[in-house]
């Protein structure tokens, strides 16, 4: 066997360095496993090919090894049995030759046949390496599907990733909202600070006032006896013009409620005439569209009709058909006509036929 097969394993810089001491166990550094055997002619060597099938074993059951190797390994296993075929070939000839009886080749008989039986147990055990290999690629293929599942749910994480950014968007435009609400609130609270400090100047102002008001307050007290006086003589006064008040003061109420009312009703009017306006023009656009809509659909109609006698009349011939016809018109076009004017309003139905 050539060690071509085993060249794409053991010379890889990736294989274990174990691996190499096949070329060790092998006993040969030719680049054919054929050497002389016992009966010096050229033949498999038993301990190159117990040495190969072992080593193809190993590497095929071998857990450290990946995929791409394992491959590789086949392939050298299905080489290693594609050259032992015709050594396995020519060793039954043999054997089948040596059945004759011979006493000088008793020897050879038996290490061919014996040599025959390893081969055939080294097929054997390169078929069951192979099994090994496609069970590992079965195992290779669940692993992809496994590899393909979490593809799957790495896409759906990212979309559930994209969802949750969407929703932190949605967050961080309600968090600048509310930012926006609390500026303005600081806003308005320093605006109502500054009114505050405005009202409490004014107070201190009052104050003062009030301060020089006391001051003055005996004088304040003279003229107010006086104006007490004075207001006692008003109030006489008032007391006689007070019904006289009342009265007035009651029309003049009832005068600007009055005014209030006719304004109201006044703005009412004219928003009602504007809305009337309106809606009289909207009336105008419907029914100009409904006559062009009627008298196309009419048209279509009578012209479907008129070619529907012409077919019958055509197909019948003579004046019948042209008596069926007119009546045929005059029946599809009224129940058309009808309908149509039946669903316009009252102030846009048109003039019926």
């Amino acid at each position: 066997m050539s060690c071509s097969a085993f060249c794409t394993i053991c010379l890889d810089p990736k294989v274990l360095p174990e691996q190499f001491s096949f070329f060790v166990s092998c006993g040969t550094s030719d680049t054919d496993l054929n050497v002389n055997n016992a009966s010096g002619q050229l033949g498999p060597s038993t301990g190159g090919i117990d040495a190969g099938a072992t080593q193809l074993l190993c590497l095929g059951d071998h857990p450290r090894l990946n995929s791409d190797t394992k491959d590789r390994t086949l392939r050298a296993l299905s080489i290693f049995k594609n050259e032992m075929r015709p050594t396995v070939v020519a060793l039954e000839k043999e054997r089948a030759d040596d059945a004759l009886p011979q006493v000088d080749n008793a020897l050879p008989q038996v290490d061919i046949a014996h040599l025959l039986a390893d081969s055939k147990c080294r097929l054997v055990d390169a078929d069951a390496a192979k099994g090994a290999l496609e069970s590992e690629r079965s195992r290779v293929r669940a692993l992809e599907q496994g590899r393909d599942q979490t593809k799957t749910e790495c896409v759906r994480m990212k979309e559930e990733l994209i969802k949750t950014r969407e929703e932190l968007n949605k967050m961080r435009e309600e968090l600048n909202m509310i930012k926006e609400e609390r500026d303005q609130t600081v806003q308005e609270r320093d605006q109502t600070k500054q009114e505050r400090d405005e009202l409490f100047k004014e107070n201190l102002d009052a104050q003062r006032t009030l301060t020089a008001i006391m001051s003055d307050r005996p004088a304040m007290q003279k003229a107010r006896q006086a104006m007490e006086e004075h207001r006692g003589q008003q109030m006489a006064d008032l007391y006689s013009d007070s019904e006289e008040i009342d009265l007035v003061s009651e029309l003049v109420r009832d005068l600007n409620e009055c005014l209030d009312r006719e304004q109201g009703y006044m703005k009412d009017v004219k928003a009602l005439q504007e809305d009337n306006i309106s809606l009289r023009k909207k009336l105008r656009e419907q029914a100009k569209t409904i006559d062009s809509l009627l008298e196309h659909a009419v048209a279509e109609q009578v012209a479907r009709v008129a070619r529907s006698a012409q077919n019958e009349v055509q197909r019948r011939g003579g004046a019948g058909g042209l008596r069926e016809r007119s009546h045929a018109t005059k029946a599809c076009r009224h129940p058309a006509e009808k309908t149509a004017v039946a669903t316009l309003p009252l102030s846009v139905k048109p003039t019926p036929f």
